[in-house]
C-alpha cells in the first residue's frame, strides 16, 4: 500500500510511503523521476517548510530527517509508540508527532531527542 502523497511547498515534487519496497519515494513532477529515501515499515512522513527534508516515523517509533539532497539522516529521536501522524512546524524549528492513542510527541528538528507533550493524550 501507499500513504497520501505529500506536495512540497515549491509544487515540483511530491513524497509517500511505499507499503510494497519499504521507506519513502521521492518523485519529480515534471519528470517522474523517483528516488528511494528511508528505509523499513514508515508509518508517518512529512516535507519540511523549507523542502530541504522528509521528516519520517517508522514501526518502531524512530524519527529522522532525510535531507533532499542526499547524505545522511538526522536522527530526531524516538516516540514511545509509532507514529500515525507527523508534522513539522513552521520555520522547521519543531517536528510533531501523533500517535494511535497516548500523548502527542515533539522534537527540535535540528535533532537532540524527542519528548512526550503531557496533557495531549486520551483522558484517564
Amino acid at each position: 500500500g501507499t500513504a497520501t502523497p505529500r506536495v512540497f511547498a515549491d509544487g515540483t515534487r511530491a513524497a509517500w510511503i511505499d507499503g510494497h519496497a519499504g521507506g519513502a519515494r521521492l518523485v519529480d513532477l515534471a519528470t517522474g523521476a523517483a528516488t528511494a529515501i528511508g528505509r523499513g515499515t514508515l508509518t508517518a512522513l512529512a516535507v519540511t517548510a523549507d523542502d530541504r527534508a522528509l521528516v519520517t516515523a517508522d514501526r518502531d517509533g524512530a524519527v529522522a530527517a532525510w535531507p533532499i539532497a542526499g547524505g545522511p539522516p538526522r536522527a530526531l529521536g524516538r516516540a514511545p509508540a509509532f507514529l500515525n501522524v507527523v508534522l513539522a512546524g513552521p520555520g522547521d524549528q519543531w517536528v510533531a508527532g501523533i500517535p494511535a492513542s497516548g500523548p502527542a510527541w515533539v522534537a527540535p528538528l535540528a535533532g537532540g531527542g524527542g519528548r512526550e507533550l503531557p496533557g495531549t493524550g486520551e483522558a484517564g
